[in-house]
């Protein structure tokens, strides 16, 4: 109830146990109530008072968005925590996370929600090192018939200066670990290869003879939600220098300006 939030929760025996802090009220709810576990409020007090502020809180400097079950069911997307925003100059920048990974395990403990990944951090203090497990999602196609998939350098570029593995997923359903053969930043280009073999290849058209107002199709993973959809649109402009948000200097010949969504089943 209201003026209810800071006062103590107490088990059976009397003794304090949280802090109440929220209650959720609605047309078909009553009566559920939201509390501090009475630890972490006191950790959070005594430092406090020992120190002035809080110092020993292991944060990694990301806000999180809950994704309804639903949702992450239909797009197939992993069970874990999903980033929506990294905050500058934090440690989680430093790593390399960016906005749409989906951290799916901290060390060895597996993380399937935001909640889970804020409990696993209360075992850590600040200044600790963790190893991560993110999922974060792109699209390539096969060039040859023996594993060799090209991508942009931006999809794998965390991998690339951190030393991370990439997977790929193929339409079957396969997931394969991937080696990072070769890059070009400057044209944001990115060559991986996976240990496969009779795989089937695109069949290679020649860009040179496309010209504006022709009809054109993407075939990706939107959003990194939208696995194996297919995008119409047409090219607008050709032979067009794009800078993107890291500075990256990209020649984009095909330009798609409307689209449609069509998701493969």
């Amino acid at each position: 109830n209201a003026g209810n939030s800071g006062g103590p929760v107490y088990n059976t025996s009397g003794q304090v146990i949280g802090i109440v802090t929220a209650k959720y009220s609605s047309s078909g709810v009553e009566g559920l109530g939201f509390a501090i576990p009475v630890n972490d409020a006191v950790a959070i007090a005594n430092d406090l008072m020992k120190n002035g502020t809080v110092t020993d809180r292991a944060q990694l400097g990301i806000t999180l968005q809950a994704i309804p079950s639903s949702a992450a069911q239909y797009y197939n997307m992993p069970d874990g925590a999903y980033v929506n925003s990294v905050n500058s100059g934090s440690c989680a920048e430093k790593a390399g996370l960016k906005a749409g990974d989906i951290i799916t395990a901290i060390d060895d403990t597996a993380v399937s929600s935001g909640d889970a990944l804020r409990s696993a951090l209360r075992g850590y203090s600040a200044g600790e090192s963790a190893t991560l497990t993110v999922s974060r999602c792109g699209s390539g196609f096969f060039i040859t018939d023996d594993g060799y998939v090209l991508t942009n350098y931006h999809v794998i570029s965390t991998a690339h200066q951190y030393g991370y593995s990439v997977s790929v997923l193929t339409y079957d359903g396969t997931t394969y670990q991937a080696t990072i053969v070769g890059v070009d930043e400057d044209n944001d280009i990115a060559l991986l290869k996976i240990d496969a073999s009779g795989v089937t290849p695109v069949t290679f058209g020649d860009s040179d003879s496309m010209a504006v107002g022709d009809t054109v199709y993407a075939v990706g993973n939107p959003l990194g939600e939208l696995e194996f959809t297919m995008t119409s649109g047409m090219i607008s402009a050709l032979d067009r220098t794009i800078t993107t948000s890291d500075g990256t200097d990209s020649g984009i010949n095909m330009f798609p300006v409307s689209y449609t969504h069509l998701r493969a089943h």
